[in-house]
């Protein structure tokens, strides 16, 4: 509901209450928000309750407690339309995530590194940078650990 809309694009409150379990949230490219906003909305839509975190440590949690959560992550424009155009090719074509995540993690080590990422845009589109992948990459690792796990992807 910060951008306008709810985290997936669903015809019914049904489909809305299963989007978690067969896709992971994806935050809108155009709208900068920082890592620490991101680690925060993930961990409050963990789809099992036990992973969820709880309202106690929602109000202890960082994003209240700093105002750090309003810095955001700057992306170029070039970077930005990288990655609307991947969305609009996954969305039209109704392509699975995960096949194309496991597809391009070749280290099998269930992330992505900034190789494995510029590898995966070149498919889209042929003539991204390295530099613009590295700038993605780092505005979507929210665990900062220089990679891209499933969730953050």
């Amino acid at each position: 509901m910060l951008f306008g809309k709810t985290p997936w694009d669903c015809k019914n409150i049904k489909d809305l209450i299963n989007m978690p379990k067969m896709q992971p949230i994806r935050f809108p490219v155009q709208v900068p928000i920082s890592n620490m906003s991101k680690l925060f909305i993930q961990n409050c839509l963990q789809v099992e309750e036990s992973k969820r975190i709880s309202f106690d440590e929602i109000f202890k949690s960082e994003i209240f407690l700093t105002t750090k959560a309003v810095t955001q992550t700057a992306m170029s424009e070039d970077s930005k339309a990288v990655l609307q155009q991947f969305q609009a090719i996954y969305q039209r074509n109704s392509l699975d995530l995960k096949k194309i995540f496991d597809n391009f993690d070749k280290h099998r080590d269930h992330k992505l590194d900034n190789e494995e990422l510029t590898k995966l845009f070149r498919v889209f589109d042929p003539n991204i940078k390295q530099e613009q992948c590295s700038q993605i990459l780092k505005c979507f690792d929210s665990s900062n650990d220089g990679s891209l796990n499933f969730q953050e992807f």
